[in-house]
């Protein structure tokens, strides 16, 4: 979708009352209320400033949340503006991102002048000079080949008709077709499931943007992807963005039902934990119907018995959407069955994280509420383990 950028007549000047928000030295996405707390600050109806210049290390997904609100904020006529990182390194990571440019088609204005004029400098800089990589992994040579080529950047999408959407899968399930990065699939350690790379894109990439465009007339999708390190084991993750004009379907909440209809209510199987800041997590854990025990219905009680009520401090914030579409199903299943992977969504204020149950259960579901969240439509993120590096 073209879009008209406006050229200011001058490099960008400070707002009166400007908010500096410091996004500190991390952008991350696994800390959910962490990263609540700072999109809540740069929801302010004020100018704000995106303050990165203490920031070494992004995650995609937490990336995908800045942009979405600054897409929200530019709806409101709310001045955004950036101080970018210190570290040249954290620079050319957002370059081969295209961050710069996603952040100029959301707003329609070019980056150089959203940037704090102390950063102009930056631009036109040369890149960083491409990581050695052992010759015994080579995955390494690939991945740093791909993101050199911005393989793994993020890419927005317009919806306004079926075409639309349909140009937006066809063009995603292309990209992850890419030969090079079959190999890097097919490198990966064997899961207990195998899987193959085709099926990457055929259910997981596809099945991934059916579930967010399902239900959109008009809005916007930015996809993104990464490969970082979690410990010794290397993790691709591949996100998107579907900001809708139209009415939002909250994934979360679908998600939330379905668990709730399929969680059995035997030992172990339905659980409510803590995490480290103290939140109370629901945690559902269940099975397909087809290893469901006899005498257990599908709300998980036996036959002519009611089962024990369970508290569930998030459901005030849930609405019930109907069942579940096959899409997401689906997904959830390859990534978790297939791939030993973990299925993310963001909707509205909340968070819900699926993965592999233990010996007796498929699947778990941890739901969370985070404050200050808020987000304008849904995000999708799969983390799939590529192996050891």
């Amino acid at each position: 979708m073209a879009r008209t950028a406006r050229e200011p007549s001058r490099r960008r000047t400070p707002q009166k009352r400007e908010v500096e928000v410091n996004v500190g030295t991390e952008l991350q996405g696994h800390a959910v209320h962490d990263l609540g707390r700072l999109l809540a600050a740069l929801r302010q109806n004020l100018p704000v400033c995106i303050d990165l210049s203490d920031c070494g290390r992004f995650d995609v997904v937490a990336l995908l949340h800045v942009l979405a609100v600054v897409a929200e904020r530019r709806r409101r006529d709310l001045p955004t503006t950036f101080r970018l990182p210190r570290d040249s390194e954290a620079r050319d990571f957002l370059r081969k991102k295209s961050f710069p440019s996603t952040v100029g088609y959301l707003t329609g204005t070019p980056f150089r002048f959203l940037v704090d004029d102390h950063d102009v400098r930056y631009f036109g800089e040369s890149t960083a000079e491409p990581q050695a990589v052992p010759e015994t992994d080579p995955s390494a040579a690939i991945i740093e080949y791909l993101s050199n080529k911005r393989f793994f950047a993020f890419r927005p999408y317009g919806i306004k008709s079926g075409s639309d959407r349909s140009t937006c899968i066809e063009t995603e399930w292309d990209h992850w077709r890419n030969p090079l990065m079959m190999r890097v699939l097919e490198g990966r350690t064997e899961t207990r499931s195998g899987g193959y790379p085709k099926d990457f894109t055929r259910v997981v990439v596809q099945e991934m943007l059916a579930s967010l465009l399902r239900n959109v007339a008009e809005g916007m999708v930015v996809t993104g992807s990464q490969i970082s390190m979690e410990g010794n084991i290397r993790c691709l993750t591949v996100a998107a963005w579907q900001g809708a004009i139209t009415p939002r379907v909250n994934l979360c909440s679908r998600l939330y039902q379905h668990a709730a209809e399929r969680s059995s209510t035997q030992d172990g199987v339905l659980e409510i934990d803590a995490n480290v800041s103290g939140t109370d997590i629901e945690s559902y854990a269940w099975m397909t119907d087809e290893d469901r025990p006899s005498g257990l219905d599908r709300a998980g009680s036996q036959e002519g018995e009611t089962t024990k009520s369970v508290a569930k401090p998030v459901a005030s914030a849930v609405e019930s959407h109907g069942s579940l579409d096959r899409s997401l199903q689906a997904l959830y299943q390859s990534v978790t069955n297939v791939f030993d992977g973990r299925l993310e969504c963001w909707s509205g204020d909340l968070f819900a994280g699926i993965e592999k149950g233990d010996e007796k259960t498929k699947y778990r579901l941890a739901l969370r509420e985070v404050h200050g969240l808020a987000l304008q439509g849904n995000i999708i993120a799969v983390r799939i383990p590529l192996g050891h590096a």
